[in-house]
């Protein structure tokens, strides 16, 4: 080991005993050199580089992959989202087409009943025309015939029309059960 002269000066003129500054120096320069051991070299800091840029290499190569595979799955979520939205547009049409023969099946019934029933009406208004020109002359002994036909003839009506009602109101609850059941699927499905 090579001691620095200008070391063992600067102690010297710090009035240090010649025995002390070589120690003094001596321990100095042991130091420096296990200082300069620990300080990074050039080939050290290009080692590090190659690391380093060989990492961002993998980390670019990683974010790239991540990328990819986000973007696949958007597009899946993309591709089934339109198939879901086609699905329900299949299905909402499905059912405004079940509705709607629903409703013309029920306006048709309805309008045969109503026609029926005018029928039914005008055969008795031609049946009570006949039966008053028959019995014109015979009035007054088939009045309580009459009366009674009358009777009779009401209840038909009156049953025909309480039928007529509750047809009505079955065909109205069937409509509300079906499209109540309709919504229940279709909010049972959209959850």
């Amino acid at each position: 080991m090579a001691m620095s002269i200008a070391t063992l000066e600067i102690l010297e003129e710090a009035q240090f005993p010649p025995a002390q500054a070589r120690a003094l120096a001596r321990v100095f320069e042991v130091e420096a050199i296990s200082r300069r051991q620990e300080l990074a070299t050039r080939d050290d800091l290009a080692l590090l580089r190659t690391d380093v840029a060989e990492f961002q290499q993998v980390m670019k190569a990683d974010i790239a992959a991540i990328r990819g595979e986000m973007t696949e799955f958007q597009h899946a979520i993309k591709a089934d989202m339109a198939v879901m939205k086609a699905d329900m547009g299949g299905f909402q049409q499905a059912v405004k087409t079940e509705i709607a023969q629903f409703q013309q099946t029920v306006k048709t019934e309805l309008t045969q009943f109503q026609h029926a029933m005018h029928q039914f009406q005008h055969a008795m208004q031609m049946e009570f025309a006949a039966l008053r020109a028959d019995i014109g002359e015979e009035r007054q002994a088939t009045k309580a015939d009459i009366a009674e036909l009358r009777h009779s003839t009401h209840a038909d009506i009156e049953r025909a029309k309480a039928d007529g009602a509750r047809w009505t109101l079955l065909t109205i609850l069937g409509q509300s059960a079906l499209l109540a059941g309709a919504m229940y699927f279709l909010l049972q499905n959209i959850r």
